[in-house]
């Protein structure tokens, strides 16, 4: 998905003020070709689409790239910043790290070779890393959709003792194992722990949101619950 006319003209702003950062401190490493916001929209539009909204370097596809993110897959700080979050959108890069922003010298690529060649790298350089960066986001692209469609396919159970106060569905380990397996390991290595009370007996447990579920796992059990079901306490 290309990005808003407002992410647009924060992109253009964002490079600005990095050029105005640098000559402020007697620096003058590189020019801006795009005079105006619009000019810059225009050529963004137009190279996202020549690139078939993918990276150039590691030629994954943005949309799949926000999946990864979105679903927190793959996790950094600088995914949670608001306005100045990053990750969504593929980022201006200069091929040649010396020389300006311009029609010639750059492409559109993802946050993650964007951050890992920074101004260090020439194109020629980074490409051998980015092909490996590819590897491993097209390893976790296809695991959270393996595990999409697991959940899917799953004969998910309705909680019946728990109807009324703590309504929630489950599937059992050793008639799920891999889902189970997948999903636990989400849970316990990207989870977030959130205290609940239930019938005046408080808990802590780790959780983990996929697609509108709060997913969490005792022993040989995998519940889910929709978060906008409200429980009572």
């Amino acid at each position: 998905m290309i990005p808003t006319e407002p992410n647009l003209k924060q992109i253009y702003s964002g490079l600005k003020s990095k050029l105005k950062k640098y000559e402020e401190n007697g620096y003058q490493l590189f020019k801006i070709q795009w005079e105006t916001p619009n000019e810059f929209s225009d050529w963004y539009k137009e190279q996202y689409n020549t690139q078939k909204h993918k990276c150039a370097y590691c030629g994954t596809d943005q949309d799949n790239i926000r999946k990864v993110i979105d679903n927190r897959i793959l996790t950094s700080k600088r995914f949670d910043l608001g306005r100045g979050r990053r990750g969504n959108n593929l980022e201006v890069e200069r091929k040649e790290p010396n020389e300006n922003y311009d029609k010639t010298n750059c492409v559109l690529i993802c946050y993650f070779c964007n951050n890992a060649k920074s101004d260090v790298f020439s194109k020629k350089e980074f490409l051998p890393i980015a092909k490996e960066i590819g590897k491993v986001l097209k390893k976790n692209i296809e695991g959270i959709d393996k595990i999409k469609k697991g959940i899917k396919d799953a004969k998910w159970i309705f909680a019946k003792t728990y109807a009324k106060t703590a309504p929630h569905e489950y599937i059992i380990k050793n008639q799920n194992l891999e889902l189970f397996n997948a999903i636990a390991n989400l849970i316990d290595t990207k989870g977030y722990t959130k205290d609940f009370t239930l019938s005046g007996h408080t808990e802590t447990n780790k959780y983990f949101d996929i697609d509108g579920y709060r997913y969490w796992h005792y022993d040989v059990v995998l519940n889910r619950t929709d978060k906008k079901t409200k429980w009572k306490m």
